[in-house]
């Protein structure tokens, strides 16, 4: 549970470093003050719905936060990108790193949504050999029983 706190502050001081270059950005024309707003928008999401999926209250819950912070980082990539095509505003604060770091975060919640899946496949793969073996068990016990009386 620790590594999922560690990735927390990781995705909010990424969000915090978006968040500084969004101010930093100086007299914006109106089509880039809307990327600046949906990168407000997407970068902050990605903290928020990570710390939904943090306290889940099912695996199936936590892999569809899992999918929406995904999204949310792909989203806040792509407007990263397109900030650094505009080329206005003087910025003096790098775009390469951020971007760099959303797409590490990128790997990283993919990982982990396929992760979260193949063990909930082998959990589920399991309960269904053990309820299988149960009821031919049980089987096995009812035949046991009319054949001996």
């Amino acid at each position: 549970m620790r590594e999922k706190f560690r990735l927390l502050e990781r995705i909010e001081a990424f969000t915090n470093d978006v968040h500084r270059i969004i101010d930093d950005y100086h007299a914006p024309k109106p089509t880039t003050s809307a990327i600046l707003d949906q990168l407000a928008r997407s970068s902050l999401s990605c903290a928020l719905n990570y710390s939904e999926a943090i306290s889940a209250e099912s695996r199936k819950d936590f892999i569809h936060k899992l999918r929406i912070v995904l999204k949310e980082l792909r989203e806040t990539t792509t407007s990263l990108r397109l900030l650094r095509m505009k080329k206005e505003g003087g910025l003096t604060l790098p775009l390469g790193p951020c971007i760099a770091e959303c797409n590490e975060l990128i790997a990283i919640i993919y990982s982990s949504i396929r992760t979260t899946e193949s063990n909930s496949k082998e959990s589920q793969t399991k309960k269904w050999k053990m309820k299988n073996e149960e009821f031919h068990w049980a089987l096995s016990i009812q035949h046991w029983a009319l054949v001996s009386f």
